[in-house]
């Protein structure tokens, strides 16, 4: 679903995600020419729903807006959002995006300029950025007939750049890294929607849209295809190798030949048995099982959760997710403990729809890994659990990893002030010895999330204000952005010399400078009428600068903002200069001493005329 549309009634309590918040420290700026102006989180969602529509979950959100997804040959979810073409220019705008959908995953897309940068904790970074463009059809070559760099690469359309990317996937830890291609491109290729035959093993093409000609087109591999992808020495082995097992014409083809065969359940048992059969021949059998039955037991799973295969184990942890059973939830907590992260990324997947409690010890060592996406998934298990068996983390963590993700599921389960509280104290237990960006950026997000759902007021604590002072300005660009949107919150004028130097820096790249003037500018009458007006001209002649539809409107409303906070004996000296800042002059006309002289008058009809 879009980031404009959100699944109607009650989440269910298996949903992987039902928490969300918008974190904004600054009043936010939404875009002005109203794109999702008020909408809030999740924003854009992918979503499970039941056949008879009780039971409804949202897998993953913070997507814009994907306009499809597809299902790999291990059964992750990879999806293409959408960019916002007018934030162009802007210090927020994300491009387009490829993602791992996992379960309880947030991609970070918020409305206007509140979107979270994927280098968050609490933000799943993409797999690939893919530029300018308008994302469209999406599908996994989960086929034989095209050569064997394509196999289960990500086929997805780009109708606005007019081309066809296979991005091809390669397992890391708990997700994997890309290797991207331009596949085909035209001028025109604007392709709408794409699709494999399942008979042919071809890429199929719809072209159209906007008045421009459409058509349907297949893209065939005419080179050799080795004899043995092709053809199959009996039905059994049809059943575990045919391509495209998610396809209507394969399943019917499986149901064909069950009805011919004998020994259904026994062979198929021993496939997956047998540890000389390779991975993918033993989960196929597994996937076969489920959809055709005879359903695996419990029984029969939990011995599977002891197989060699990496590849096994993580099947047998999807399926028993499936299943609500005791026996089920014993198996998949200890294959939460598992020693490969891939099986124990799915064991917290196949968790996370579990009404079962989970002791918190049994959640922490995922917590503390590296693995980013093992990582989220076990903070989203966290949340799940009772508050008061594990809030004392917050204050005793001493693994930094346990302490940011205990505290970012407690803001986002319970907030209050307290909890605010204790997590300030922990970071500033922690900034001394956070030397590197790495170390420092999770602590400054979670900082941000302390300070806004816990509502806390900057004047009590003056002390914590002067210590995240002393950081700015950092040599690494993210950690100042990070640092901007906190001392804007905080009120820190006392350095205000410091981000006049910075913005006249011209070492320091020019979006970052754009960044800081746009949200420092929100302290308003804290900062002197001197820094007040050096922003005013610093934004007043950035507004030329190039970007997209909104870039300019969003330059213009800070310039405005700033204005009205300006003294009414700056109006006619801005009133002087109305042609170099015109956002500012007009904004304070109504400061103009009155009665307006003849003279005053001549001005402003002239900057009316310009």
């Amino acid at each position: 679903l879009g980031n404009h549309t959100q699944l109607e009634g009650p989440l269910s309590e298996s949903s992987p995600a039902r928490r969300f918040f918008e974190g904004d420290l600054l009043p936010r700026y939404e875009d002005p020419s109203g794109h999702a102006a008020g909408v809030k989180s999740p924003g854009g969602t992918l979503v499970r729903i039941s056949l008879d529509g009780k039971r409804r979950e949202i897998v993953a959100s913070g997507v814009r807006n994907a306009y499809s997804f597809a299902f790999n040959q291990q059964g992750d979810i990879l999806l293409h959002d959408s960019d916002m073409e007018s934030d162009e220019g802007t210090s927020w705008y994300r491009p387009t995006q490829v993602f791992h959908a996992f379960a309880g995953a947030d991609f970070g897309w918020r409305s206007g300029w509140a979107k979270f940068p994927a280098y968050y904790p609490d933000v799943v970074a993409p797999l690939a950025k893919t530029g300018r463009g308008s994302p469209s059809g999406a599908v996994v070559y989960d086929h034989v007939l095209f050569p064997r760099q394509y196999h289960n690469a990500f086929f997805t359309a780009d109708w606005a750049a007019g081309r066809i990317m296979a991005i091809r996937t390669v397992p890391n830890g708990g997700s994997y890294t890309t290797e991207m291609e331009t596949f085909m491109e035209g001028r025109p290729l604007n392709a709408t929607d794409i699709a494999i035959g399942p008979q042919d093993g071809a890429l199929y093409i719809a072209l159209g849209g906007r008045q421009s000609t459409g058509g349907i087109y297949r893209v065939r591999w005419t080179g050799d295809v080795p004899a043995a992808l092709t053809t199959y020495a009996n039905p059994w082995e049809e059943i575990i190798r045919a391509p495209m097992f998610h396809s209507a014409a394969t399943r019917q083809r499986i149901a064909m030949l069950k009805q011919q065969l004998s020994g259904w359940d026994e062979t198929l048992r021993s496939v997956v048995n047998n540890q000389k059969n390779v991975d993918a021949y033993r989960t196929r059998a597994l996937d076969v099982m489920q959809w055709f039955g005879p359903a695996p037991t419990v029984s029969w799973l939990t011995e599977l959760a002891e197989s060699d295969s990496p590849a096994v184990r993580c099947k047998v942890a999807s399926i028993l997710g499936s299943i609500n059973d005791p026996q089920a939830h014993t198996t998949l907590l200890k294959l939460l403990s598992d020693s490969e992260v891939i099986v124990q990324r799915y064991a917290g997947e196949a968790l996370l729809g579990s009404s079962l409690p989970i002791d918190p010890e049994q959640i922490r060592p995922a917590l503390m890994s590296s693995d980013p996406t093992l990582a989220t998934i076990a903070r989203r298990l966290l949340e799940n659990q009772d508050f008061t068996l594990w809030e004392t983390w917050i204050v005793d963590a001493s693994d930094d990893a346990l302490f940011v993700q205990a505290a970012l599921a407690g803001l986002s389960t319970k907030p209050t002030l307290k909890l605010a509280y204790d997590c300030l104290v922990g970071i500033d237990q922690r900034l001394e010895e956070a030397r590197s960006p790495e170390s420092l950026l999770p602590l400054l997000r979670v900082t941000q999330l302390a300070l806004s759902r816990g509502n806390v007021d900057p004047a009590q604590i003056p002390a914590f204000v002067n210590k995240i002072a002393e950081i700015f300005p950092a040599e690494d660009s993210r950690v100042n952005r990070e640092l901007t949107y906190i001392l804007a919150y905080l009120k820190a004028a006392d350095i205000q010399s410091r981000y006049v130097e910075y913005l006249r820096n011209e070492e320091v790249p020019a979006i970052d400078r754009w960044h800081l003037a746009m949200h420092i500018q929100t302290m308003g009458d804290r900062l002197s009428v001197e820094t007040r007006m050096i922003l005013l001209e610093y934004l007043e002649q950035a507004k030329s600068w190039p970007g997209g539809g909104s870039y300019q409107h969003y330059v213009m409303q800070a310039c405005r903002d700033i204005a009205k906070t300006l003294p009414t004996d700056q109006a006619i000296t801005l009133l002087d200069r109305g042609a170099e800042l015109p956002n500012g002059c007009l904004m304070n006309l109504s400061n103009l001493p009155k009665p307006l002289t003849a003279e005053v008058l001549q001005k402003i009809i002239v900057l009316e005329q310009n």
